[in-house]
């Protein structure tokens, strides 16, 4: 089979990479990404760039080459930017998509889009795939979008659905405990919404949910999330103990407070995984499990592999 990844660098391609490379998976596997920086290469799979997505060298790559499959993980993620910067968040995050679904269409390939919790209003999470989208601030709005165009596209289309994703080793991509231990070891306050929930999903777990959907010809949507719904401070504060940092330096801080004049963020967020689990038997990482592993990562130096 052959894959096209779009979103070369996000940690979401990152375990997707390592997960194919340790189960020895032989599939015919390319990357994508918009920037060219380092690293050239994950895993082993060579990084080709196509600067800021542009419609016409992507849609040549790919009728070049001919995938069975697209995968895109490549999305601007930063809520907050997305506000600032709408064009570009529409760009990458809407524009993108039509591009793939177009190209799809005319190949016949299939289409794997990751989107986002975020698409909710967060009034009364976690969620299920039937419930109605209501997203509350831009970024939301853009992956509701993607999947809108998705979904109307007559194609074979799976779009994932996940939520907060921590426990990257790539030392290239952003990860909230990398950040959080950072700031920690430099004795430095983190403020943290004491009223923001969600579960919380390892980007292992994430990964093998992928590699289940490309295995399989199932449509639709489909959640991934974590097993413990929680807010966010009470995560880090978890992953605090478990590493024996002070758990004085989180400040527990309202929405409210935290994201004045900021883009608002759902307050009960999450996803139900029940479908996941029905059809591919998902079920993510126990949390402490997870959190050790993840700790165990970072303590050890241990890069998990990131770059070969």
């Amino acid at each position: 089979m052959r894959v096209l990844v779009v979103g070369a660098r996000s940690k979401t391609t990152e375990a997707l990479l390592r997960q194919l490379r340790r189960r020895g998976v032989a599939w015919d596997v390319r990357l994508i990404s918009h920037r060219r920086e380092e690293p050239m290469q994950v895993h082993g799979y060579p990084i080709y760039v196509i600067p800021n997505y542009a419609r016409q060298p992507l849609k040549n790559l790919c009728f070049s080459w001919e995938p069975d499959v697209i995968v895109n993980t490549a999305a601007l993620t930063d809520v907050d930017a997305c506000e600032r910067n709408r064009e570009l968040a529409w760009q990458r995050n809407v524009e993108l998509v039509a591009t793939l679904v177009g190209v799809c269409r005319v190949l016949g390939a299939r289409l794997l889009q990751v989107s986002s919790d975020y698409v909710f209003d967060g009034s009364k999470g976690p969620y299920a795939e039937h419930e109605c989208p209501r997203p509350i601030n831009y970024y939301g709005k853009t992956k509701l979008a993607a999947e809108n165009l998705c979904q109307t596209a007559l194609l074979s289309v799976l779009i994932v659905r996940t939520t907060h994703i921590y426990g990257t080793p790539a030392p290239w991509c952003h990860d909230i405990l990398r950040w959080a231990f950072r700031k920690a070891r430099r004795r430095e306050r983190i403020s943290v919404a004491c009223d923001v929930y969600t579960n919380p999903i390892l980007v292992d777990d994430l990964a093998q949910a992928l590699i289940c959907a490309l295995q399989g010809q199932h449509e639709g949507i489909i959640h991934v999330g974590g097993d413990l719904w929680e807010s966010r401070y009470d995560f880090l504060r978890r992953a605090f103990e478990l590493a024996g940092l002070s758990i004085d330096l989180l400040e527990p801080v309202p929405a409210s407070e935290l994201y004045r004049n900021r883009a608002p963020r759902p307050r009960y967020a999450g996803l139900r995984y029940s479908r996941a689990e029905s059809l591919w038997g998902f079920a993510p990482t126990p949390h402490t499990e997870a959190l050790l592993r993840v700790l165990q990562r970072t303590y050890s130096g241990d890069s998990g592999d990131s770059t070969e």
